[in-house]
């Protein structure tokens, strides 16, 4: 905290007395009362700590405006204890009639840090130990309980005269109308706001006549363009096409499928900051009786790391002879189809590369440190990643496996059993699937990770690794060149991988 800074912190007004002073008596600053000023910041005050210097203080409103002056600055043994004046202003009269009424009761002191000490058991509480009184505030809500306002001593009662001003019918006929125009058009604002009427776009039939249209500047198309990529879109009826290229395109991604993929990457930034678990000792438990204190062992500590957002992309050229003569875009659509499934790819191989670099690393200290060798071995194994996740506050998903690894499982010989595994058919460990390379094993799902080099056998939570993506990708495209007379389509999006828990990756030892 600047030392040079006016800092404010609030109080409670404890009385208003009835006279004809105006006055009120409060307590501004409790000592020693430690409260939490915002998250890891606890603040009190020291006896003695408050002083006033040469500029007298003032009495203000919400430390916006002036409203009187402080007669008496004293220490007590609870605090700093202040007898103000309010002055007969409007603001004055209002605040001292909600004071009256008991609306207003805290008060809050503006004050200028010269000093405080760190406690060196606990970094997080701070005391001043030097500070000067610049104001103090009438205000509805405080930052220490305690500081109130004490008494008020009400004015005497005088005799007031009101004036009233009486307005023609033509005057009131006049702002009648005007004020039934206004209601007219904040109403129609809040009907725009709450169901804004869709934007016509359901009549693109295709992504190629979507991507022309852009370029050839048709208004539908630019706000489709706006509807599909922006944060603050437009209301999109979206047509089937676009689901049939997204569906096409998450079929490509299956790592990406089993992990946290989001489409809300900020819209501004060449880094992304995320917090990354650095440690996870946390407990809770359970509170014995009312008013006891909570249990408070270990720690749940994250650390903020960066990750550079990507730019992911590509493009091809057609020339406008091409596209115009031709007659229709038909070969714009299975261009820019086969663009979005190469976008859909490189995101996928993006997210496998941060998925296996994790997992590589928990290979350094694996979790299971037997390595199986048949189908006990392995049951031994998922049993064991299953307690390691118990302690942890993150879930097992599955089990991520190289193609080796993979095949090793599918090789594995039958073994007979008194009991049949939950979810496996008669005298097998579980199924595999060739279509797709997944398989059950004991319940866990296993998931090949193609062209993972060696041996590798990792468990995981789904929350593990995140992809944040630019929202409508891969729906953003760039204009025409005209100089050459062709059309540079593209495809491109931004995007950012990172591993926020790394913890949450366990590995099997093999050999």
């Amino acid at each position: 905290m600047s030392k040079t800074e006016i800092v404010q912190r609030q109080a409670r007004i404890t009385r208003a007395a009835d006279s004809d002073e105006r006055t009120i008596e409060a307590l501004l600053v409790p000592f020693n009362q430690p409260v939490e000023i915002f998250e890891g910041y606890r603040e009190q005050f020291a006896p003695g700590s408050v002083r006033a210097d040469d500029t007298p203080p003032l009495l203000f409103r919400d430390h916006d405006k002036p409203i009187g002056t402080l007669e008496t600055i004293e220490d007590r043994d609870d605090g700093v204890h202040i007898t103000a004046r309010i002055s007969a202003t409007a603001l004055g009269d209002e605040t001292w009639q909600l004071i009256k009424d008991g609306v207003l009761t805290r008060m809050s002191i503006g004050f200028l840090l010269l000093g405080e000490q760190v406690d060196e058991d606990d970094s997080t509480l701070h005391t001043v130990t030097d500070a000067i009184i610049r104001e103090a505030s009438v205000v509805p809500f405080p930052a220490y309980p305690q500081a109130k306002i004490t008494s008020h001593r009400a004015e005497e009662n005088k005799e007031k005269t009101m004036t009233v001003e009486f307005m023609t019918r033509e005057a009131g006929d006049e702002l009648a109308a005007r004020l039934s125009e206004q209601d007219r058009k904040l109403e129609a604002l809040a009907a725009e706001q709450a169901d804004p009427a869709p934007v016509e776009v359901m009549n693109i039939r295709s992504f190629g006549e979507y991507a022309y249209l852009y370029a050839s500047g048709d208004q539908r198309a630019r706000d489709a363009f706006e509807g599909f990529t922006s944060d603050t879109a437009k209301n999109i009826d979206r047509p089937a096409w676009l689901g049939m290229i997204q569906k096409d395109m998450k079929a490509k991604q299956p790592i990406l499928n089993i992990f946290t993929h989001e489409a809300n990457l900020p819209s501004k930034g060449l880094t992304l900051q995320y917090g990354r678990l650095a440690e996870s000792t946390f407990n809770v438990a359970r509170q014995t009786k009312e008013a006891d204190q909570l249990v408070h062992t270990g720690k749940l500590a994250y650390e903020a790391k960066n990750v550079n957002v990507e730019t992911i992309g590509g493009y091809t050229t057609v020339s406008r002879q091409t596209i115009e003569r031709a007659g229709d875009v038909n070969v714009l659509s299975d261009m820019f189809l086969g663009m979005a499934k190469a976008y859909a790819l490189h995101i996928e191989k993006r997210m496998r590369e941060t998925v296996t670099a994790a997992a590589t690393t928990a290979e350094a200290t694996p979790t299971i440190k037997a390595a199986p060798t048949n189908a006990q071995g392995w049951l031994s194994a998922v049993l064991g990643l299953a307690d390691a996740y118990e302690d942890s506050i993150y879930p097992l998903d599955g089990l991520l496996v190289s193609p080796a690894t993979f095949e090793q499982l599918a090789a594995l010989p039958e073994e007979r059993k008194a009991l049949q595994i939950t979810a496996a058919p008669e005298n097998k460990i579980g199924t595999l699937t060739v279509s797709v390379p997944e398989a059950d094993l004991y319940g866990l799902k296993v998931v090949r990770i193609p062209k993972w080099e060696g041996n590798h056998a990792v468990g995981f939570a789904s929350s593990a690794a995140v992809c944040k993506e630019s929202a409508g990708a891969p729906l953003r495209l760039s204009d025409s060149d005209v100089t050459k007379l062709t059309d540079a389509f593209s495809v491109y999006g931004y995007a950012a991988f990172y591993v926020p828990g790394p913890d949450a990756f366990k590995a099997i030892k093999l050999a």
